[in-house]
């Protein structure tokens, strides 16, 4: 899409939709200018790291499931995540709607720093892997840290069926991301070089100071069958994907360097597809909304040197940025076609304070009449 586009009326983003289809496209409101585009839960930190104890939102979590785990029922208990962030607990979960028109209504709203411009990213529905069943199968624990810090060996297997699949289909962005992994963990090298070398295992990373990387496919596949008998175990499978297999032992062992390493300003994780999560919606907000979420990948770890936790996370690129001006006139315009917090959110509470807000205009106008 290039440069953000500028909407000033409902009429003009109307026209400007009619380019991106709900069909090939999903849409997420946001209203205000973020860095990134972050799930709740990792904007509680402008700094990765906290101090002393683990990211609080993990507890938070946690300690709603104990509160609540016994009156669930089947469908909310595997789909916890989304029931968790539902109810106001901050989640890894970024939301995203199939609907333009509430997104819209998302970038519209007030924000903190009173300033007229709001913002609809656009994401490609074509760019993607989906992991539901992963992770409906293990709601309760993150299966990104799982696999790729805690040698989950079960769940390694799991999500390498799923990048299998994602390679044969979409052999280009598979090869985007593999290319990605590898310049990053040059780029790591790079400048962490003094402080990595007294821990740098060189049988693996001196692999990428070679000037020759023909080969390099075959010389990480050779390393990591010598490396554990699981991969070798894989790696020896007839039907392996040896560049997958690659792909993700490579990221596991950036992880455990990036760990070991004590560097306080690591990378994001820009190296993985957008992860997608379309989980059975039991709560009306949610069928209204026309909801799906993106999986923002993450891992966190105690730094032992700083007692840090450190956050290692995802960066979710957009494919495209509508920036929304005028957003009380385009808010009352939306109002005018049944869009507003009475039919999106559709609880008593946001029923009754439609209308209030709805009187109390009348008044406001009925006064500025008599004036």
């Amino acid at each position: 899409m290039g440069k953000n586009i500028v909407i000033k009326s409902l009429q003009k983003y109307l026209d400007v939709i009619e380019k991106y289809p709900s069909d090939n496209f999903w849409f997420r409101g946001e209203n205000e200018q973020f860095k990134n585009r972050d799930a709740g839960a990792f904007r509680l930190y402008q700094n990765d790291s906290f101090k002393g104890h683990i990211f609080p939102f993990i507890q938070m979590k946690d300690e709603f499931y104990r509160e609540i785990a016994y009156k669930l029922n089947n469908v909310d208990r595997q789909d916890f995540l989304a029931f968790a962030q539902h109810y106001g607990i901050p989640t890894n979960l970024l939301d995203m709607s199939e609907a333009p028109l509430i997104s819209l209504f998302f970038a519209c709203q007030e924000n903190k720093e009173q300033v007229d411009k709001g913002y609809v990213f656009l994401f490609e529905r074509s760019k993607y892997i989906d992991i539901t069943q992963l992770i409906q199968e293990n709601s309760n624990i993150n299966v990104i840290q799982e696999i790729f810090m805690n040698n989950n060996e079960e769940l390694f297997v799991k999500l390498y069926s799923y990048f299998d699949e994602y390679s044969k289909q979409k052999t280009a962005e598979f090869s985007f991301f593999y290319k990605r992994l590898l310049a990053e963990i040059v780029l790591f090298l790079k400048e962490n070089k003094k402080k990595l070398f007294p821990r740098l295992p060189n049988e693996l990373w001196g692999l990428f100071s070679s000037k020759n990387k023909r080969n390099l496919d075959d010389l990480l596949k050779k390393h990591f069958e010598t490396s554990s008998f699981f991969a070798r175990k894989l790696f020896n499978n007839v039907d392996a994907n040896v560049s997958v297999l690659n792909y993700m032992f490579l990221i596991q062992a950036f992880f455990k360097l990036i760990r070991k390493s004590g560097v306080q300003n690591h990378p994001t994780i820009s190296f993985l597809p957008k992860l997608l999560y379309q989980p059975t919606l039991t709560f009306e907000r949610g069928m209204l909304q026309r909801g799906s979420f993106f999986f923002q990948a993450y891992c966190s770890y105690r730094d032992k040197v700083t007692d840090n936790h450190l956050l290692l996370k995802q960066d979710i690129q957009s494919d495209g940025c509508l920036e929304i001006h005028n957003r009380k006139s385009i808010l009352q315009s939306l109002d005018n076609i049944g869009i507003n917090i009475k039919t999106i959110f559709a609880d008593y509470d946001n029923i009754a304070l439609y209308i209030r807000r709805k009187y109390l205009r009348k008044m406001e106008a009925k006064q500025t009449l008599c004036k």
